[in-house]
Formats: structure tokens, sequence, C-alpha cells
């Protein structure tokens, strides 16, 4: 079930009614169809109204827009859909939609890292690094980081060389 506006519309069929000569426009697609294929569990159009509701919670900082692009992320995820897997772990990473939740996120991400998701990756480097929703280990955020930069994300190379500059650091003594 669709989640609702205040006036107890179905969000995407309000972005159906109002959204679709935009989207159409942008993308060379029919909006209404995309909207009935992803209720009908096609995983694609699935994601497709995902991200135009994630857009529009982003360009107009829409709440709710963030609550039902969860909605969608779940559905298609659930089909595997490998960047609905990694945007539900963004959701929770930065509370849109949903309540932040850390160990959400981090599952997310991992699931998505693990399957070969480069964004996934580098987000779980990141997250060992910190420590941010998960134990702090220098040495899975290198392996992950390791794995990002194979895959060509363009900020993991720089990212390792940071992890292993601090790995080669000596300790600092106490005074």
């Amino acid at each position: 079930m669709a989640l609702k506006k205040d006036s107890d519309t179905p969000l995407t069929d309000a972005i159906e009614q109002s959204g679709a000569v935009l989207y159409t426009a942008k993308n060379e697609k029919d909006y209404s169809k995309t909207i009935s294929d992803a209720k009908s569990g096609n995983v694609v159009s699935q994601y497709e109204v995902a991200q135009l509701l994630y857009m529009l919670g982003k360009m107009k900082n829409e709440k709710k827009a963030y609550s039902e692009a969860h909605y969608w992320y779940n559905m298609a995820a659930n089909q595997g859909h490998e960047r609905s897997v990694y945007m539900l772990g963004y959701l929770f990473d930065k509370g849109l939609g949903v309540k932040e939740n850390l160990p959400n996120a981090f599952s997310y991400y991992k699931l998505s890292a693990e399957r070969g998701f480069v964004q996934a990756q580098f987000k779980l480097s990141r997250m060992y690094l910190s420590g941010r929703g998960v134990t702090k280990d220098i040495s899975l955020a290198s392996y992950w980081a390791e794995r990002a930069a194979k895959n060509d994300h363009p900020e993991a190379a720089e990212l390792l060389m940071h992890i292993r500059a601090s790995e080669a650091e000596p300790p600092k003594e106490e005074q």
C-alpha cells in the first residue's frame, strides 16, 4: 500500500497527475505507465518511481516523498535490485523518510557492498573508518576501500591512501 498525503491521496498518484509532463519531458517516458508497472511488480519501474520520489523530496524538501521513496525502494530491493538496497541504506543513514538508524544503514550498505555495488563498498569503508554505526575497524575499512578502488570508485583510491598512511604512523607517545 502506498503512503498517503495529508489529503489522503497516494503521493504517487499526485505525482502521476502533476509531474507526468515533467517526467515525460525529461525521460521520454509515460510516467503513468511507470507507476502502473511499478504497482504490478515491475522492479525497474519500482526503482524509477522511488528515484522520482527521492528527487522530489530532495528538490522540495518533501518529507512524505522520502517516505514513499522508501516504500518503493523496499519493493524493488525485495526483488534483488542492488541500487535500491543501497538507497535503503542511504535513507536510514541520513534519516530521510525514516528515522535515522545507523545499524540498519550499515546492514543495507553491507548487503549491497557484498553484491559488488561500488558506492556501498565506499560507504562501508567510511563507516568502518569512522566507527559511525559500526565498531571502528581499520582493517575492514581498508578492505572495503580497496574493493571500491578496484571497482573504480572516484574517491576510493584517495581514501585507501589515507587509511594506509594512518596505519603506517607510529603511535603517539603519552606525556
